[in-house]
């Protein structure tokens, strides 16, 4: 069984052709959709959209009751319900442009991170999405804009030759190996980013294979709002202030840890090398990131617990 998980917020339109596109490659029942909805409005819940896609299953979480800001919580929910023994993680707005299920469920090993390629439609493009896909129109947009300069422009987003970075925008790994890693680090709960890097880091410390399959390709809708006449330094200046706190933690903690697991995922996985110590001192630092101390105080007893070595 393939579970695809997700994490969602106030992009229904665009995930109703995601859904769409999963639909029509889906020829066997041993698959679902795992939406954790992260407080979206009411006009975009997806509770009504389970009749017409009987493999979507909804989580809704209650924006009232968020302490969070990184979608790293959702996921790992998301993950926690997840049945399938593969699973593809993803982002809701991805469209599946060639089987990534096929795909994945012939190919998908122990031990291996397949990144999917992951091409940007800017908004033109997106908004007719319906009337491009599977045309000479669309490949050859393609072929004729490999790169981007900004977030939303027509270019590919993950690719081995043109931007190889092995992001999940949509990506596969088996249950067991997602599992041992322990999902994404919610240490990274209360900043912005950082979580895929940090992710794609303790893959390589696990020691696991990663590809970037450029041949299974999602198409990346355009859901940006408009930047009111920000220029692209502008725009870049604020993203490394809301940034910066989770890419502190990434240098700071993260990458000076020896272990790849965190948190808790349904107890120790058979057989898994992880260090009794360190899971504890793991969830002592992810208890810390839930206080409600300021972002500075908490940030230096993650650095300063970080520094011991068990």
């Amino acid at each position: 069984m393939i579970s695809i998980v997700t994490a969602y917020y106030n992009r229904k339109q665009l995930f109703i052709k995601t859904l769409n596109s999963i639909k029509q490659q889906n020829s066997s029942s041993l698959l679902e959709v795992i939406a954790v909805d992260d407080g979206s409005e009411e006009s975009e819940r997806l509770e009504d959209l389970v009749e017409e896609f009987p493999f979507l299953k909804v989580i809704r979480l209650e924006k009232n009751k968020k302490w969070y800001c990184n979608s790293c919580i959702p996921f790992n929910i998301g993950f926690k319900a997840a049945k399938g023994e593969q699973i593809i993680l993803q982002n809701p707005e991805c469209i599946h442009y060639t089987n990534i299920l096929e795909y994945t469920k012939n190919n998908l090993k122990s031990n291996e991170f397949l990144s999917f390629a992951c091409y940007s439609l800017d908004k033109p493009h997106s908004d007719n999405i319906d009337n491009l896909l599977n045309t000479e129109t669309l490949k050859k947009a393609m072929e004729r804009n490999p790169h981007f300069t900004m977030d939303g422009e027509m270019g590919w987003y993950n690719h081995s030759q043109y931007r190889p970075v092995f992001y999940h925008f949509c990506a596969a790994i088996t249950k067991e190996d997602l599992y041992d890693l322990g999902g994404f680090d919610e240490r990274y709960a209360l900043g912005i980013g950082g979580d895929d890097i940090e992710l794609i880091y303790r893959i390589k410390l696990k020691g696991m294979t990663s590809k970037i399959v450029d041949s299974q390709i999602v198409l990346h809708q355009n859901h940006y709002r408009q930047l009111d006449g920000k220029t692209h330094d502008e725009i870049h200046k604020q993203k490394k202030i809301d940034y910066a706190r989770n890419f502190d933690l990434f240098e700071h903690v993260t990458k000076t840890n020896a272990f790849w697991r965190v948190n808790y995922l349904g107890g120790l996985i058979k057989n898994s090398k992880t260090n009794y110590a360190f899971q504890r001192m793991s969830a002592l630092t992810l208890n810390i990131s839930k206080k409600k101390y300021s972002a500075i105080i908490g940030y230096q007893i993650l650095k300063t617990l970080s520094k011991l070595r068990i």
